[in-house]
């Protein structure tokens, strides 16, 4: 596999994670005994050590502090609150300087008992911590494949958010139950908007309460294009012009579109796909029929015929992937 932070049967990558948690939960007796034990199994040893001390008294921090919090509530992982928590500096805006696109293989027959899990238990604990979760979706084309996106105001509040998240009580109480259900998740892409306000307008106050089901027919398509080259400025300018305008044209909702993001990971231990170069965007649609409708009149369009179609694929390094997604109970985005 060439993708996945935690539970690959080729790497470990998730801090404190599955393979960790069966056989402790001391974060510090962790830096030296697991090590030698997993040996080369473990990606980046060498790196783990230094950056382990190198954030020690951050790490500590995090996990005394999230002892001291369920010490103080009487209930070790305690539960993220039912109701779900606002956030007016992310409402209604478009989300956000720095997003990942995580696409998550689980192991078959998990998927079911993985997304309540997640709904209830890692949306509020993330976003307190100023991580905002925009899509969360079931991928219709593969069963075993969950895919969701978070954003962060830049690369250093991501690698802060993270760190809080990843070494604090809610991740440490549940990564248990999580991890055992992830056969890959280091298929992950580092992204930013393609263009001022081309990121997700979403409103974390309208996210539904944990527990609610309400009935979603909507449909989203993911789009990723592949370059050779980082994505060049002239074709976000193209898309923008003449794609979206066509695309919408043949009734897609273009909801948001992103380009790669070269910066350095600052949080080693979630590996990215540093290496592609990318444009993804998203459209949203009524629901299955609707979207059909409109891959039959972009069809019959005499520009997408003509010229449009040839140039757009005779630009890219490969074919372009595209992601046929569910939304969730609890996403917010959708049509």
């Amino acid at each position: 596999m060439g993708h996945g932070i935690g539970q690959s049967e080729r790497a470990f990558r998730d801090p404190f994670g599955a393979r960790h948690s069966r056989a402790g939960g001391n974060p510090v007796a962790l830096i030296s005994p697991r090590l030698n034990s997993l040996g080369p199994r473990l990606r980046g040893d060498d790196d783990f050590i230094v950056q382990g001390f190198k954030h020690l008294r951050v790490r500590l921090a995090a996990v005394v502090g999230g002892l001291l919090a369920m010490l103080s509530v009487g209930h070790a992982g305690a539960a993220a609150p039912e109701k779900p928590a606002t956030h007016p500096g992310h409402a209604t805006t478009a989300c956000c300087p720095i997003v990942e696109l995580r696409q998550y293989t689980l192991y078959p027959g998990t998927r079911d008992a993985f997304i309540p899990l997640f709904e209830s238990t890692f949306i509020e604990s993330q976003e307190a911590v100023g991580i905002v979760l925009t899509g969360l979706f079931r991928d219709i084309n593969d069963a075993n494949r969950f895919v969701w996106m978070r954003g962060f105001d830049s690369m250093q509040a991501r690698l802060k958010a993270l760190t809080d998240f990843y070494y604090g009580p809610v991740w440490q109480a549940h990564r248990g139950q999580a991890n055992p259900m992830l056969y890959d998740n280091d298929n992950v892409l580092l992204l930013h908007p393609a263009a001022t306000g081309s990121g997700f307008v979403v409103d974390a106050g309208k996210r539904p309460a944990v527990g609610d089901r309400p009935v979603r027919n909507d449909f989203v398509v993911g789009t990723i294009y592949y370059f050779e080259q980082p994505v060049p400025e002239a074709f976000v300018a193209q898309f923008e012009q003449e794609f979206k305008p066509l695309f919408e044209k043949s009734g897609a909702r273009v909801l948001a579109s992103y380009v790669s993001e070269k910066s350095p990971n600052t949080f080693e231990r979630l590996p990215v796909r540093e290496q592609d170069n990318v444009f993804v965007w998203f459209a949203g649609f009524a629901d299955r029929q609707a979207y059909d409708q409109y891959i039959d009149r972009l069809g019959r369009d005499e520009r997408w015929n003509g010229g449009l179609f040839a140039s757009l694929n005779k630009a890219l390094q490969r074919p372009p992937e595209t992601l046929m997604l569910q939304p969730t109970a609890r996403s917010l985005v959708g049509h």
